[in-house]
């Protein structure tokens, strides 16, 4: 892998020509799970760390999964599941879920949409083709490595409802919900 200073700016300008998290909650739990890891995926991307970025984006994919689930719980009947139904009605906790079956819960509860869940897959497919199949090429590897960083941080974008419209922040309802609750936001 060439490190030569040009090819480092280079690969910069490849991972960094996408989308943006322009502003994201300061909140320990959310920065660690989510942020400081699609950074690292971002750094490693810039120096040659194909399969480490793609490794990374899976992670952060599956914390964010898992607390989409957690910002809009499954009901019963109006009653948030128990974890004694949750492993009743999914074989186990949805935390220990695998990630293709977490999206398909989530998508089944309408907790994400269809394209959420495609990029979802687009994470999951690309990790699981070059993490844990022996005999896939590396030959597309950093524009896949490129392809799963972008729909990463499409991934939180969309699934947390981040955005702008007109001169204020936008985020999804229950996530801000989900933010009061644990006392990471106050309301005035």
């Amino acid at each position: 892998m060439p490190s030569d200073v040009p090819s480092i700016v280079g690969r910069w300008q490849k991972i960094s020509d996408g989308p943006t998290l322009h502003v994201v909650p300061n909140e320990p739990k959310f920065l660690e799970r989510l942020v400081w890891p699609l950074r690292h995926a971002k750094s490693g991307y810039v120096l040659g760390n194909f399969l480490g970025t793609i490794a990374l984006c899976g992670i952060v994919a599956e914390m964010l999964a898992i607390l989409l689930y957690d910002i809009a719980p499954a009901s019963l009947g109006g009653t948030q599941l128990s974890e004694a139904q949750e492993e009743d009605l999914f074989g186990r906790k949805f935390e220990k879920l695998g990630q293709e079956q977490r999206t398909k819960v989530l998508r089944v509860l309408n907790i994400i949409d269809d394209e959420v869940k495609a990029l979802f897959d687009i994470v999951r497919t690309t990790r699981r083709k070059y993490l844990h199949l022996y005999d896939t090429s590396h030959e597309n590897l950093p524009e896949d490595a490129a392809q799963v960083f972008h729909s990463t941080v499409k991934l939180i974008e969309k699934g947390l409802g981040f955005g702008f419209r007109d001169t204020s922040f936008t985020i999804r309802p229950a996530f801000l919900q989900y933010m009061e609750a644990h006392g990471i936001v106050f309301k005035k």
